[in-house]
C-alpha cells in the first residue's frame, strides 16, 4: 500500500485490511462509485491518472476506513534556459536547464555516458568540432522524460580570403574604377577599405570609383559566423592617366639634306610600354632602337613615333 496521499505512478493498487469485532459484510468503494463487496486484499487496476479514493464500509453503512492517493504518470517536461551559440569560437560551454515539475536530472557529452547533474553545468577545454549535450530528468514517481538535446560547433579556425579577379584586370589601368571579386573560406561577413582608410561592410564584388592617379590597394578582412576575424588580404593595382612621351634623335645620317638611302633613330620614352613606328604612315615593325630603315626612296619621308604605356 502506497503511504496515504503519496503520488504513484502505478495504475494498480493492493490494499490489505482487517475488520475488528464481529463478523460483518465489507464493502468497497472507489472513487464516489457505488459499492461492492470486498475482502482484504482487495486489488485495483488499470486506474487513470489523478486522484482517486477508497472507502470501506460495513454493516452499519457508515465508512470504516477511508484511503486517498494520486496516480502521475505524466513524464517531465525539460526546457533550456542557457546554451551556447550554435556556431562559437568559445571552448567552454555552460547549460542551464529546467523541467515543468520536481526532478531530477542525469547529462550527457557527446559519446560519453549519462551521469547525475545540476543545472547549470559547464564545460571546458572542449575540442574543435561538433558537440552534443543532453538532459533527461525524473520525476518524484520515476516518470522519466524524453531526452532533450542540443547540438552546436566550435570554430576556432580563422577564414581566409581569396581575390576571385577584378575589372579592370590590368594591375596598371588608365580607368579610374575598379570592381574586385572575392571570395572566403567559409561562410563569412567582410570589411573593406581603400589606401589603408577606414573600413565598411562589404559583399563580393566591391566597387570603387572615381580615384585618383597613383598606386592604390583594397583590403577585405572575412568574419566568420563564429566570430572568427581572418587576415587581412590585399589588392594592389596602379592608375596612370598621364599619357607617355618619347624622344626621337636621327643618329645617321648626321646632316640633312642627304645622298644616303638609309637612316638611323635612336628612341627614347620616358616609360614602360609598347612602342608603334611610322615612317611615312606606315608601320614599320619592329619599333625597337637603335631602328635603322634601309633602301628608302629619293625625296621627302617622314618618321613618327607612337608610345602606349602599359
Amino acid at each position: 500500500v502506497i503511504p496515504e496521499g503519496s503520488p504513484t505512478n502505478s495504475s494498480t493498487l493492493e490494499v490489505y485490511f482487517s475488520v475488528s469485532g464481529k463478523k460483518q459484510e465489507v464493502a468497497c468503494q472507489l472513487d464516489g462509485k457505488a459499492p461492492g463487496p470486498c475482502k482484504s486484499p482487495v486489488i485495483f487496476t488499470e486506474l487513470g491518472s489523478g486522484s482517486h479514493t477508497l472507502a470501506i464500509t460495513g454493516d452499519s453503512g457508515g465508512i470504516a476506513a477511508a484511503y486517498a492517493w494520486v496516480i502521475d504518470k505524466t513524464s517531465p517536461e525539460i526546457n533550456f534556459i542557457e546554451t551556447p551559440n550554435g556556431v562559437t569560437n568559445e571552448t567552454s560551454a555552460q547549460f542551464a536547464f529546467q523541467a515543468n515539475e520536481a526532478a531530477s536530472f542525469q547529462c550527457a557529452l557527446d559519446d560519453q555516458g549519462f551521469t547525475n547533474c545540476e543545472s547549470p553545468i559547464r564545460f571546458n577545454n572542449l575540442s574543435e568540432g561538433s558537440h552534443q549535450f543532453s538532459v533527461r530528468a525524473s520525476d518524484a514517481v520515476g516518470n522519466g522524460s524524453q531526452v532533450k538535446s542540443y547540438l552546436w560547433q566550435i570554430d576556432t579556425t580563422s577564414p581566409s580570403v581569396t581575390f576571385l579577379g577584378a575589372t579592370p584586370a590590368q594591375r596598371i589601368s588608365n580607368i579610374g574604377d575598379l570592381s574586385v571579386s572575392f571570395a572566403a573560406s567559409e561562410p563569412s561577413t567582410f570589411l573593406c577599405g581603400v589606401d589603408d582608410g577606414s573600413v565598411i561592410a562589404c559583399s563580393s564584388p566591391f566597387q570603387v570609383q572615381n580615384l585618383a592617379e597613383g598606386g592604390h590597394s583594397v583590403s577585405v578582412v572575412a568574419t566568420d559566423q563564429a566570430g572568427n576575424i581572418g587576415s587581412p588580404m590585399r589588392y594592389e593595382w596602379k592608375i596612370d592617366l598621364t599619357p607617355p612621351s618619347v624622344t626621337v634623335h636621327m643618329m645617321a645620317p648626321v646632316s640633312l639634306p642627304a645622298h644616303d638611302t638609309s637612316a638611323t633613330f635612336d628612341i627614347i620614352a620616358n616609360e614602360l610600354g609598347a612602342l608603334t613606328c611610322y615612317l611615312d604612315g606606315h608601320a614599320v615593325d619592329p619599333c625597337v632602337a637603335p631602328l635603322q630603315l634601309t633602301n628608302l626612296g629619293e625625296g621627302m619621308h617622314r618618321f613618327e613615333v607612337a608610345p602606349v604605356d602599359l
